[in-house]
């Protein structure tokens, strides 16, 4: 897991460097199942970062990943490192709600449309409540 996270390590840091290159191959082929996996997880671990929505800095994330792995002082406590987790957490939380009001919004507005023009069809009864029926 060690040697996994160390490549992951010099992936995503070859990459952040070959941005400028434009040149992201690290490996030619993948030749074994070993490299295979570590393809895979490194793919799955680099979408779900990049899906979590946050905005950080490539190098800081490198840099935290390479203490944590060397077991080098840290540069936060684990107090502030808590913090920022549980701050991003709330903030991609937040977002998340506004997507899911403005999607319950856009599909009200729908429904609404839908059960105003469907109140003209031929046999619909609409009920004081707004139930309709055919």
């Amino acid at each position: 897991m060690r040697y996994f996270l160390i490549g992951l390590l010099i992936v995503a840091f070859i990459s952040c460097q070959s941005q400028q290159t434009g040149q992201t191959t690290l490996i030619k082929s993948l030749e074994t199942s070993e490299d295979s996996l570590g393809y895979s997880l490194g793919q799955q671990m680099a979408k779900s970062i990049k899906s979590g929505s946050g905005k950080f800095n490539d190098e800081a994330l490198l840099q935290g990943v390479m203490d944590a792995l060397n077991d080098s002082e840290s540069k936060l406590t684990d107090a502030e490192i808590q913090k920022h987790y549980k701050d991003f957490r709330t903030i991609l939380a937040e977002e998340q709600q506004k997507i899911r009001q403005q999607q319950a919004s856009e599909n009200m507005a729908e429904a609404e449309e839908f059960l105003e023009a469907n109140k003209n069809e031929e046999g619909v009864v609409t009920l004081p409540s707004g139930l309709q029926y055919k």
